[in-house]
């Protein structure tokens, strides 16, 4: 359970932009940043390749180590989705991107009637 940063109540877990049941205040969670995607790569590649490395002939390594890579990839991405869940707990944030939100996004005036001479 989150909380609301607005009104300070428990919200459940939602993905995307919501909106607060309590205050009906626009929210979203943040994303999983570049960094992050890229750690998560180099461990799902490189950590079975070494696995291979370690346990079987060097002839055969690169390709044990891509069927681990194939095999890995769920239970690897499983594990640091619960840490990084566990250590550092998404926080709510509030959405401005929303467009009742004061932003303008379209602003022309309708054209002029001809004047007519």
């Amino acid at each position: 359970m989150l909380k609301c940063p607005v009104c300070g109540r428990q919200i459940t877990v939602r993905r995307g932009s919501f909106a607060c049941p309590w205050c009906n205040a626009k929210l979203r969670l943040p994303g999983t940043s570049r960094l992050e995607w890229s750690a998560i790569g180099v461990v799902v590649i490189f950590v079975p390749f070494l696995i291979a490395r370690w346990l079987v002939p060097p002839e055969y390594a690169p390709l044990f180590g891509g069927l681990l890579v194939l095999v890995l990839v769920v239970p690897i991405s499983a594990v640091l989705g619960y840490l990084r869940g566990t250590f550092s707990p998404p926080k709510v944030q509030r959405d401005s991107g929303w467009p009742d939100d004061g932003t303008i996004l379209h602003i022309t005036s309708p054209p002029e009637p001809p004047k007519e001479s």
